[in-house]
């Protein structure tokens, strides 16, 4: 039973603390612009995503303490085509941010 454990126990550990990306749609709350946990009700910190209905992505970014940190990529086009594309601090649009039209084309 002990080697069992001793086999089991590094296993769940190592799976419980690699956090896949989420979709932060279905999983986390949003509050004041913090994301939180539903099951916690703690502040957030991992990859997020979302998708659209079709399956396909939609953002994709980094939270930490429930704030986005990180470059994000907004996908709106039914086509795949990015519309934005940009970096955050604290939680807010930092620097310059790429918008694309619909066809590809860098609008700004």
């Amino acid at each position: 039973m002990k080697r069992l454990l001793l086999i089991v126990l590094p296993l769940l550990l190592i799976v419980g603390c690699s956090k896949e990306p989420i979709n932060y749609e279905e999983t986390l709350n949003e509050r004041d612009g913090v994301f939180y946990t539903k099951d916690t009700n703690k502040p957030y910190s991992g990859q997020v995503f979302s998708l659209f209905d079709d399956g396909k992505k939609k953002e994709e970014g980094t939270l930490k303490d429930g704030k986005m940190i990180s470059r994000t990529e907004w996908k709106w086009y039914s086509n795949g085509q990015k519309k934005y594309e940009g970096n955050y601090k604290d939680g807010k649009p930092d620097g310059l941010w790429t918008n694309w039209k619909k066809n590809g084309e860098k609008e700004s």
